[in-house]
């Protein structure tokens, strides 16, 4: 309560350009607001852009501080009924959320059109293609979460691993 924030999106040249602006009521309000910032992200590095393909439809790039997200979430009172609603006990939630300390990339690339061959029937299907990074403090916790339910993980190398998205096809890199 106390604070506004504008999104402005324009269309100029065959581009999409994006102006975002934030408005306090007090100068209170626009330090605790600066202050929960500062709890859940950090600055970005921007490392792992280079990953993405050239043009994509969508992309999202922040960096995060996973132990300061959780206890957001927590006062909120998200995490308490998430964590009830897991069904997984060896998960550890918290400990998901701190080992997240970095960059977070998200792109939406494409779609690809593809013939598929399902029960005896050949059909067109449309999949998303799009990459997903995230710098983790240690993999041991989600390989962990993946491993439990994932089947056909495969070990590629030292630090990656891959999987089948289904069966409209399409892989998954983890590493």
């Amino acid at each position: 309560k106390g604070v506004s924030m504008a999104f402005n999106t324009t269309f100029e040249k065959g581009e999409i350009k994006s102006d975002f602006q934030t408005f306090y009521e007090t100068p209170e309000l626009e330090k605790k607001y600066n202050e929960l910032v500062a709890s859940i992200s950090g600055k970005l590095k921007g490392d792992q852009l280079k990953y993405i393909p050239e043009n994509p439809l969508l992309m999202f790039s922040t960096s995060l501080k996973g132990n300061g997200m959780y206890d957001y979430l927590s006062k909120l009172g998200i995490m308490n009924m998430f964590e009830k609603n897991v069904s997984d006990s060896t998960v550890n939630i918290r400990s998901l959320f701190n080992n997240v300390e970095g960059d977070l990339s998200f792109a939406f690339n494409n779609i690809v059109q593809k013939e598929v061959e399902s029960y005896g029937y050949t059909y067109n299907s449309t999949s998303p293609l799009f990459a997903f990074f995230v710098d983790l403090k240690d993999e041991a916790d989600i390989m962990k979460l993946i491993s439990n339910n994932q089947e056909g993980l495969e070990k590629i190398n030292e630090t990656t691993y891959t999987f089948d998205m289904g069966r409209d096809g399409g892989q998954a890199y983890l590493g």
